[in-house]
């Protein structure tokens, strides 16, 4: 959709092909190697169908550090899906990956993404002027950390299964298999 080619770096055009490639090689080698915990959310319609709702990770940057990563679905925005998918994913990588920090990244004027992580408690701390690399050009990012721990979150589904606070663990063992 034209907004998540405006403010991430997804291939142009984004394929079925591109989209089975990051699903079935991408998120299974980014949990085989420890550099990224990625998830994919789903929720039920209306009508109790199971739909896509997008997909959520924590990029491993070390020593007690990870970047919050996400992209949703236009079926799924404003719906809180993503928002309550976040919420678990930020409590686990504090509680099941011993993170320390988790710092989310965005660029400037990517307002919907800002709205959600200021929901998740996230703060405003400054602009890297050039960090980002988009499609051959290079925009200025806005960066906020997080630190500590996060209330318990409300359940929803990641990767398919029931997922609440105390099902974190079982989360990460069933999605790395």
């Amino acid at each position: 959709d034209p907004l998540s080619q405006e403010w991430t770096t997804i291939p142009l055009p984004y394929t079925h092909d591109d989209a089975n490639i990051y699903m079935y090689h991408f998120i299974p080698r980014g949990w085989e190697t420890g550099k990224e915990w990625g998830f994919v959310v789903e929720a039920e319609d209306d009508a109790g169908a199971r739909r896509f709702c997008g997909t959520i990770s924590l990029r491993n940057r070390g020593e007690g550090r990870a970047e919050l990563a996400y992209g949703a679905h236009p079926w799924a925005r404003g719906r809180g899906f993503m928002e309550r998918a976040l919420r678990i994913l930020v409590e686990w990588g504090f509680a099941q990956q011993n993170l320390n920090t988790i710092e989310w990244l965005a660029q400037r004027g990517n307002w919907p993404s800002w709205r959600l992580a200021w929901r998740l408690g996230f703060s405003f701390e400054g602009v890297l002027r050039g960090w980002l690399s988009q499609r051959a050009r290079s925009a200025s990012t806005s960066t906020s950390a997080s630190t500590g721990t996060r209330a318990a979150p409300q359940p929803t589904r990641i990767v398919g299964l029931p997922v609440s606070a105390t099902a974190s663990a079982k989360a990460s063992s069933s999605a790395s298999t």
